[in-house]
């Protein structure tokens, strides 16, 4: 009874404990299997989010316009594209020059988020992306490296601009006054130009008194002169916009300038300086009334190196001044030969020289003459 019975018990006991022993056993699988299914779901998650990012990235290159807003805006004259120390106006950079450089510079910060989203992340599972994030950076470096090369051409081309190219004098600066006259000459490969503009500080509606000269090489202002007192530039609105004149002359190597100043009605006086040397500037006062206190609004005209200046008699004669284009000082005086009564003028080119005629009349005798004058003051009769 004894061995029956201990036997029942053995039997009972052991189909107890196998169950609780395998029971442990399918814990474990299952939590396996539910760790290997959610590290598949963060892989294909990861994958997912990696083709996305190089989906951005290749939508932000197509567009174009992002990237080159971020290299215009964001990366000119940065710590990786420096301004050339020579470039003092950052606007002569042209657009169209710059695109590559902004460009390729505007896909370098995109590109690089993308690359160290792809390399920096767990390779398990994605390690063609962990392989593309290692070429994309190589490729960044390569095109940090080209970018920087066509900044540098870039910058060296607008610094050349700067020194060769005709400032826009009517575009850059406010109260500029307009001559309507090309008031710049090439010397030594330097463009040498002259602007005219008034005092900030008295602005009129049509520019009226202009009393401030500046000379500029290429774009950078190198003189300025003010004209003293009550002296100014009758430019545009000006009550004396028939007689302007202004010109640059270039003799040699130096490029000067000469022009029609006035003092209201009262009296008027031309003025000149070489480029280079403002500061020697001359003075010449003109006739502004004849014999009979009539106004003569002074003519003056360039006859190569010469300035030839109109100066009234009377009420229908005229003499002609040669002016040296250098001084200011009278070189020769001419006017009709006796009997005539009355002059007038016309400028010409022939042969490439610069000729005044002089035409010469006798009132209402029908007696006339012409006469032809060149820039040193010979003079010759026309048949």
């Amino acid at each position: 009874m004894n061995k029956s019975a201990s036997s029942r018990t053995s039997a009972v006991r052991r189909s107890v404990t196998r169950p609780a022993s395998a029971q442990p056993t399918r814990v474990v699988r299952r939590l396996d299997d539910t760790r290997a299914s959610s590290e598949q779901e963060r892989i294909v998650a990861r994958r997912r989010h990696d083709w996305m990012v190089l989906a951005w990235l290749a939508f932000i290159a197509i567009t174009v316009l992002i990237p080159w807003l971020i290299g215009r805006s964001a990366l000119r004259d940065s710590f990786l594209f420096q301004r050339d120390p020579d470039l003092f106006d950052v606007a002569i950079r042209d657009g169209k020059t710059y695109f590559l450089s902004d460009y390729l510079g505007g896909l370098l910060l995109p590109g690089a988020i993308a690359a160290v989203f792809l390399v920096l992340r767990p390779w398990a599972g994605r390690r063609a992306f962990g392989v593309a994030g290692m070429f994309l950076t190589a490729a960044l470096v390569a095109t940090l490296t080209i970018t920087e090369s066509v900044w540098e051409e870039n910058e060296a081309r607008s610094v050349q601009r700067l020194r060769v190219e005709k400032f826009p004098y009517s575009e850059k600066v406010p109260y500029a006054c307009g001559t309507g006259k090309d008031l710049s000459a090439i010397v030594d490969g330097k463009t040498l130009s002259v602007g005219i503009r008034q005092s900030s500080s008295t602005p009129t509606a049509f520019s009226s008194h202009c009393n401030i000269i500046e000379v500029f090489s290429g774009w950078r202002k190198v003189h300025q002169i003010t004209l003293p007192g009550a002296i100014h530039i009758p430019v545009s609105g000006g009550s004396q916009t028939d007689s302007i004149f202004f010109r640059v002359n270039v003799e040699g190597d130096v490029a000067r300038f000469a022009g029609l100043v006035t003092v209201s009605d009262a009296s008027a006086y031309l003025l000149g300086f070489s480029l280079d040397r403002p500061g020697g500037m001359w003075k010449r006062e003109l006739k502004v009334t004849d014999a009979e206190g009539s106004w003569a609004a002074p003519q003056v005209t360039l006859l190569g190196g010469t300035l030839a200046i109109q100066e009234k008699i009377d009420q229908f004669r005229y003499r002609l001044i040669g002016a040296d284009f250098r001084t200011g000082k009278t070189m020769w005086t001419l006017s009709c030969p006796k009997g005539y009564r009355s002059t007038t003028f016309s400028r010409e080119v022939q042969g490439g020289d610069s000729v005044m005629t002089m035409l010469c009349g006798n009132g209402g005798t029908g007696v006339s003459g012409s006469f032809q004058v060149s820039q040193s003051g010979a003079i010759s009769r026309i048949k």
